[in-house]
Parts: structure tokens; sequence; C-alpha cells
């Protein structure tokens, strides 16, 4: 009977996987986490900067370059005014359209009148792409609102 003094020390398991990994998971890896940890706690001061081409000039988007609120269309970037202590933004304005006035001419795609075309979400239907591509009317007119 063998005695208990020959038994070898316990050692934990490795799971297989871990034996056949590749050494160089384990340096990308590594280098990874470095890079994530450099990119998030890195100073942002010692990143150099695009040149422009007057060497101390700043681009400064002033306020008639601006979007005048958040919710205006995207063709301008916003700019968040600075407003004092207390001081309420104005809302976005509120556009109404009186449907029942509306007029067409006999050339529409001549005069490039824009279309809006508004879809409910509730009951969309699968086919729904498939008639907006075979619409004639020049797409680059068309524009697409969805009623939530």
């Amino acid at each position: 009977m063998a005695s208990k003094s020959h038994l070898p020390p316990p050692v934990m398991a490795v799971s297989r996987s871990l034996r056949r990994t590749n050494p160089i998971t384990y340096i990308l890896a590594a280098g990874l986490c470095i890079f994530f940890l450099y990119f998030f706690f890195a100073d942002g001061t010692s990143i150099p900067r695009i040149k422009t081409l007057d060497a101390g000039a700043k681009q400064i988007l002033s306020s008639k370059d601006a979007a005048s609120n958040a919710l205006s269309p995207p063709s301008l970037p916003y700019i968040k005014p600075k407003l004092a202590e207390g001081e309420v933004m104005a809302p976005p304005p509120v556009v109404h359209y009186h449907m029942n006035n509306v007029t067409v001419t006999g050339d529409p795609i001549g005069n490039r009148e824009s279309v809006l075309i508004l879809t409910p979400l509730a009951r969309f239907y699968d086919g729904y792409w498939d008639n907006l591509v075979k619409l004639s009317y020049p797409h680059d007119l068309i524009s697409l609102g969805f009623i939530i």
C-alpha cells in the first residue's frame, strides 16, 4: 500500500483550451488593454492637432452660421447658447401647415416641388419599400416621415 508522502502535490487543473492558446494571443490582448487604458486616461493636450492655414487661427462658428435650435435640420451644426443663470431657452419654433390651401402646378417635376410622404409605423407593410422605389417621381424630391 502506498503512503501519502509519495503523492504529488495538488495542482489546479488548467483547461485544455488555455494550454493550447498561442502566446501571441496573450501579447495582442495585453497590447489592446494597454491601448484602451491609454485612450481613456491619457491627457488630450499631447495629441497633435490638425494644422490650419493660419498657425494661430481657430475656427469659430458665428451665430449666423449655426442652427437656431437643437431640433433644427442637421444642415448646420448646433451651438448651445450661453444662458445667464435662471434664463430658460426658448422652445423650438412650431410650423403649422394648412393643408387645405396647398396648391400644385402643372409641372411639379420641372418646378422641383418636394413631396412629403408620412407613414404610420403601427401598420407597416412588407411591400412598403418596394412600392416606394417604384415611384416615378424623382427620389431626391421625396421626403419620408414616420408617425410613431
